[in-house]
């Protein structure tokens, strides 16, 4: 009996917690149109996919902007910053993929582990070249 209750809590409380985690996120207009028409978890991922890969663009495009900004040193320091942030999504991500023990919804909580924290990059980099711009 506690497994077959198992399921529906975990699912219940996925769903909060991506419901939270996405009332937090601003996404594009193309991942809200595509959520909108996915019908399956393949859907859902292949929007999540997309979604981090545009953010990833803007991602690169914001690092190389903050580059030019500084010094020799300090870009040393931003480049192995960098360097360990992907190291720190891809981990923290799979530990939150191993949480849920595989099966589908663990690859959509990979994927939106992945798009929430490269988001959260863009916005903390995008401050960043903000405050180094007189």
């Amino acid at each position: 009996m506690r497994a077959f209750l198992a399921v529906p809590l975990a699912c219940a409380v996925m769903a909060t917690a991506a419901s939270a985690a996405d009332a937090k996120m601003k996404t594009s207009a193309e991942y809200d149109r595509c959520m909108k028409k996915a019908y399956s978890d393949s859907d859902m991922e292949d929007c999540d996919l997309a979604e981090t890969a545009r953010l990833d663009k803007s991602l690169n495009d914001v690092y190389r902007a903050l580059l030019k900004t500084y010094d020799a040193n300090t870009r040393n320091f931003l480049l192995d910053a960098e360097r360990k942030w992907v190291a720190f999504r891809d981990a923290e991500c799979d530990y939150q993929y191993q949480t849920m023990e595989g099966g589908t919804m663990a690859k959509l909580l990979y994927g939106n582990c992945e798009l929430r924290l490269t988001q959260q990059r863009l916005q903390d980099l995008r401050d960043d070249l903000k405050a180094a711009q007189p």
